[in-house]
């Protein structure tokens, strides 16, 4: 009973979060979008890591290539494209 209080509990914070996503930075909603995608397991942690880093750096080539991602949808694929080296300029 527990594990799916848990469960609905996320999915109402969850939602919470996107229902303010236009006011948050593009750092905490690539944060967010980290967060869905290693939860659909989609990505591994090290991946996380990976882009995280790049955010921590600063990294100009990085923030270029998400900085036109309208949706959190848009931004979840341009990490997965970054990730899957579909975007090769991020990682030169």
């Amino acid at each position: 009973m527990k594990m799916k209080t848990l469960k609905i509990s996320q999915q109402d914070q969850l939602i919470k979060i996107l229902k303010q996503i236009q006011n948050m930075s593009l750092e905490s909603q690539v944060l967010l979008a980290l967060w869905e995608l290693y939860q659909q397991n989609q990505i591994s942690m090290e991946q996380k890591g990976c882009i995280k880093d790049l955010l921590i750096r600063k990294d100009y080539n990085f923030y270029s290539a998400i900085s036109n991602c309208q949706k959190l949808d848009q931004l979840e694929k341009k990490l997965l494209d970054i990730l899957n080296c579909k975007d090769l300029q991020i990682l030169f």
